[in-house]
């Protein structure tokens, strides 16, 4: 079975870096900025996780 995934780089206008996440999002349906986002509201929450487990479990 074949899979296709969407590579995307984002320039990061603080730092000058990219940010490259891999998905299998198709392009007509978020940009590359969305996804970006998406990562970043992601990625907050599982560190609010991972502080949850560390105090409170």
């Amino acid at each position: 079975m074949t899979k296709l995934f969407r590579v995307v780089a984002v320039l990061n206008k603080e730092t000058g870096d990219y940010h490259i996440y891999m998905t299998n999002i198709p392009v007509e349906r978020l940009s590359a900025e969305d996804i970006a986002s998406l990562y970043g509201a992601r990625w907050e929450i599982e560190m609010v996780f991972r502080e949850l487990k560390s105090y409170y479990l």
